[in-house]
């Protein structure tokens, strides 16, 4: 898990991860991480909308969020605009 969330840090991934907060509760949260200590990581997440920390034993599973590529959008939507005004 240190080497996926190592390398998340490096490359400035989004992750969603799945974590038991400090009242056994099961959240999901989007989070970019930002540093990485001993037992618990500094991430950005994005259902907050600040800096968290998220101990690293609470979390239950991981996976890199798809990133949407904003040039292939904004491209198709021109061509699509000019598909319309013709």
């Amino acid at each position: 898990m240190i080497g996926f969330l190592t390398n998340a840090m490096e490359q400035k991934k989004r992750i969603m991860i799945y974590y038991l907060d400090k009242d056994n509760n099961v959240t999901q949260r989007i989070i970019r991480v930002m540093q990485i200590e001993e037992t618990k990581i500094l991430a950005y997440c994005y259902y907050r909308k600040q800096v968290r920390g998220f101990m690293i034993d609470n979390i239950l599973s991981f996976g890199i969020v798809k990133e949407e590529k904003s040039g292939l959008k904004e491209k198709q939507q021109k061509t699509q605009n000019k598909s319309n005004q013709t």
